[in-house]
């Protein structure tokens, strides 16, 4: 229907909206769609990692894919799925001290369109998406759940700079 109104592309996500955040995506269903429109499909779905990305495209016959949740804490992860497909070798993330300053840079940024209060508030969450993966954080997450300033940041960022060793 959406190609018969003059659409040029659809991007489906492989979820439903019940499901909303559990469950696994349904690739087939994309591959479906892709199978029954002759316009560009953009999939979406569980894509974590490079790895990911090519799957989702293997599977499905997708044109693309649109990269969502999975980039939360992990913005290298366009640049490790655009390695992939150029047929190079996947870089791996950057050590936690550059991860820690993009987290810092991310929420600077957010403070001065958003203020730094409303920036705190979601640097909570943010940072818990930084630190996945990074072994000894649980006492330091607790303590992001209540932060409220940047110097609050910044000493947390410290101490979460020392866990990787």
């Amino acid at each position: 229907m959406a190609e018969d109104c003059g659409a040029a592309a659809i991007t489906l996500h492989g979820r439903t909206r019940t499901q909303m955040y559990a469950g696994k995506a349904d690739w087939e269903a994309i591959a479906a769609v892709r199978r029954a429109v002759s316009i560009p499909v953009i999939a979406n779905g569980d894509v974590a990692s490079a790895q990911d990305a090519g799957a989702i495209l293997e599977q499905t016959g997708a044109d693309a894919v649109m990269i969502g949740r999975g980039a939360l804490g992990n913005p290298w992860l366009f640049a490790q799925c655009a390695a992939m497909d150029a047929g190079k070798d996947i870089p791996p993330l950057p050590p936690l001290q550059e991860r820690l300053k993009t987290l810092r840079r991310q929420i600077v940024l957010a403070a001065e369109h958003k203020g730094e209060h409303i920036a705190m508030l979601e640097a909570r969450k943010h940072f818990a998406w930084y630190l996945k993966g990074v072994r000894g954080t649980k006492k330091l997450k607790a303590r992001v759940s209540a932060l409220c300033s940047f110097a609050e940041l910044d000493a947390l960022l410290t101490e979460a700079a020392e866990l990787e060793g």
